[in-house]
């Protein structure tokens, strides 16, 4: 988040409305994945985490000039 706002309030509104809920919610998961000893939460994290990022930047690339 550092970053972005070091890039500008308009580079943060081209990230669109999802960017800061999408980092709250990963910084969350990564808190319940630091207590947890369940496999089956870390690989469904890890899976679910991996695809939602390749689609964020998927649709984050796809709108460069």
């Amino acid at each position: 988040m550092v970053d972005t706002l070091i890039k500008g309030e308009q580079h943060l509104r081209f990230l669109g409305p999802e960017y800061l809920p999408r980092i709250g919610v990963f910084v969350l998961l990564c808190a319940v994945a630091a207590i947890t000893r369940n496999p089956r939460f870390h690989k469904l994290f890890v899976f679910a985490a991996i695809a939602y990022e390749i689609s964020f930047f998927g649709r984050y690339y796809a709108t460069l000039n």
